[in-house]
């Protein structure tokens, strides 16, 4: 409820969950017969992207396994593993993502790392992102998976972090087909995946 003058309520629209419901709705048909699960933890900027992700692994044939929602219970599941107690709230959040995604059955864990997103403003001077959210994969590497990017405990998760640039088109596309054909996906369906996945983010 918004109070607009004090003495009169009057029930407002919720943009906050208009825009949550909006990036993490179903963008592509669920995958029936996945080549593998990949978890993606609901942080940071994935709030951004995540039309993007959803559509071009479905496209592909690989099933997006979100991390649950935040609440109490998830922050303080990864609550060990924060090294700063000064980071913001967003970050430590990240923690309890992590471990939502080990605990369920993914073959791996896909966390990118963006330094720019994509200039919708033509007079803004930059579009990067906060040192924290680009970062911040790498901590979580370091501080959870090690350098070889598994965990003793949860072996069966592999972590990624690969770098994207949603400034330059070109430079997204060439990191895609570099990722993708990794988990051995053909370059005419990362191609055709690629423009659904643009499509559904705009």
């Amino acid at each position: 409820m918004f109070s607009n003058s004090g003495s009169t309520l009057e029930k407002g629209f919720d943009f906050s969950r208009f825009q949550y419901d909006l990036v993490f709705s179903d963008f592509a048909e669920p995958v029936e017969t996945p080549l593998m699960k990949i978890g993606i933890p609901r942080v940071l900027n994935i709030y951004e992207n995540y039309p993007f992700w959803s559509v071009l692994f479905r496209s592909c044939g690989i099933e997006p396994v979100l991390s649950g929602h935040s609440n109490s219970e998830l922050s303080d599941s990864g609550a060990g593993s924060v090294v700063s107690d000064n980071i913001c709230f967003p970050a430590k959040l990240v923690h309890g993502h992590i471990q939502d995604l080990l605990s369920s059955e993914v073959d791996r864990i896909f966390y990118p790392i963006v330094t720019f997103e994509q200039n919708n403003i033509p007079t803004a001077s930059n579009c990067y992102n906060c040192p924290v959210v680009s970062g911040y994969p790498d901590v979580i590497r370091n501080v959870v998976f090690g350098r070889n990017g598994k965990t003793d405990k949860n072996s069966f998760a592999k972590y990624d972090t690969p770098n994207f640039s949603f400034k330059n088109e070109k430079m997204l596309f060439a990191a895609c087909k570099k990722y993708l054909l990794t988990l051995g996906v053909d370059i005419s369906t990362i191609k055709k995946s690629f423009e659904k996945a643009r499509k559904a983010q705009q």
